[in-house]
């Protein structure tokens, strides 16, 4: 808000949020959420990976005013994101520790949060009969709304691997895992969809959530350890600009070059020191 009184241009003007009510239809919101957003399904589609599909979602987000931060060195167990709901600038936190695939799902829920103009803690809570969505049940609205937005019912029933299924089918992980990729979902979040849009059951899910655990828990493992024998990892400054957010990051030098605020006021605004500048600059898109 204060680069905004001294350097107007540099700060985008936000667009206004959809109106969601709790008790509108969640596939019509998450319509509204993703057409807001503006990705369409070629974008996610070249999406190569998690990552991408991440940042796809994240630039289309700070496109269109909303603040993302990201933090480190928060258990998910205490957080996965929270959301502010302030205009004309609200805020989406994303836990920076998060696997890219949920963290995407989070940042779609924090957006739901926003447009039904609640802010609050993400609580992606427990799945299942007892706890489908009701009017008064605003995290699961909130996730309803997401996976309406990540996992439109037109792209995922028209594609080939759903066309025609029953709402008996086993699913194997495979599959899972192929539309997982396609839509840059996680392969639980393609399954609880895929029970919603009454092509699996609840039976198949408690069958594969032992088996989907047990990937997670596997690949977080092959993760940990090719970090840990890999030289380096990500710079500061990326790190840096993910966590106070690029959208921030780019208004800020923007007004700098615009010879709006001082060297002292770049640093401060950005958390670093001066000398760190020209590396900073150039991990910010």
């Amino acid at each position: 808000m204060e680069l905004l009184e001294v350097s107007p241009a540099s700060v985008p003007q936000p667009k206004p949020l959809p109106k969601i009510a709790v008790n509108d239809d969640p596939e019509s919101a998450g319509e509204q959420v993703r057409t807001f957003l503006g990705v369409s399904e070629a974008d996610q589609s070249r999406a190569a990976d998690a990552r991408e599909a991440l940042n796809l979602w994240l630039a289309a987000a700070e496109a269109q005013g909303i603040l993302v931060i990201q933090t480190a060195g928060i258990p998910l167990e205490e957080m996965r994101g929270f959301s502010v709901s302030e205009w004309p600038y609200p805020v989406v936190a994303l836990n920076g520790s998060d696997w890219p695939r949920p963290r995407l799902f989070t940042l779609l829920h924090e957006i739901a949060h926003l447009s039904l103009n609640v802010g609050g803690i993400c609580d992606l809570s427990e799945p299942g009969p007892a706890n489908r969505r009701t009017e008064a049940n605003l995290e699961q609205m909130c996730n309803s709304i997401a996976a309406s937005a990540l996992l439109p019912a037109s792209a995922l029933l028209r594609h080939p691997l759903v066309t025609g299924r029953s709402y008996d089918h086993d699913w194997p992980l495979e599959d899972l895992a192929t539309l997982s990729r396609r839509f840059g979902a996680s392969s639980e979040a393609v399954l609880l969809r895929l029970i919603t849009l009454n092509r699996a059951t609840w039976e198949t899910y408690n069958t594969r959530r032992a088996e989907l655990t047990l990937g997670y828990q596997e690949a977080r493992e092959a993760e940990r350890q090719r970090r840990k024998e890999a030289e380096g990892g990500p710079s500061y400054y990326v790190v840096k600009a993910r966590d106070i957010g690029h959208a921030y990051a780019s208004s800020v030098l923007d007004a700098y070059r615009a010879n709006r605020i001082s060297a002292l006021d770049v640093a401060e605004y950005l958390t670093i020191r001066y000398s760190q500048l020209r590396a900073f600059e150039a991990v910010v898109r």
